[in-house]
């Protein structure tokens, strides 16, 4: 099991929840109201059923965002930066199996300005990647293909942590 450090938590401020969030393939990408940000702790848990494909965009702007996708008939959440930003020849894309727990995927997403690291139910699994779109891209949107229902919990971090 992989977690971030519990003294995280003591960082924690202005904390936005928005729950059981439908989204439709036809919504195309949905931003939940005050869900931005390059600097935060955030908790998305999904239902895992109604759809094949349900991507998250971070650090989004209008040329640029790094996804992750989830697959759900592949079983696999894949980190793609190929929009990030990046100009050099490099691997943009990673990717490892997923096993949704009691009908949902639960993904903790830890973002520093460059750095993002995941963490899968609860630190079943992690993957981390550097990023290197702008820092005033700072959206963050959902999409989906067919129907989906999600939670969301975002923190931001106090600068000083």
């Amino acid at each position: 099991m992989q977690t971030p450090v519990r003294e995280l938590d003591q960082y924690h401020t202005q904390e936005i929840v928005h729950q059981n969030i439908r989204l439709e393939e036809k919504d195309g990408t949905v931003t939940p109201e005050g869900v931005k940000g390059r600097v935060f702790d955030m908790t998305v848990e999904l239902e895992d059923h109604g759809f094949g494909r349900f991507e998250i965009a971070l650090a989004a702007d209008e040329k640029n965002r790094t996804s992750l996708i989830y697959d759900r008939e592949m079983k696999t959440l894949t980190t793609d930066r190929t929009y990030s930003g990046l100009v050099h020849d490099c691997l943009c894309t990673r990717s490892m199996y997923v096993q949704p727990h009691g009908g949902k995927l639960s993904l903790r997403i830890l973002m520093d300005k460059f750095t993002l690291e995941i963490f899968v139910n609860g630190g079943e699994q992690a993957m981390s990647t550097l990023i290197y779109t702008r820092l005033q891209a700072d959206g963050i949107c959902f999409s989906c293909d067919g129907s989906a229902v999600f939670s969301v919990k975002k923190f931001g971090l106090d600068p000083g942590c």
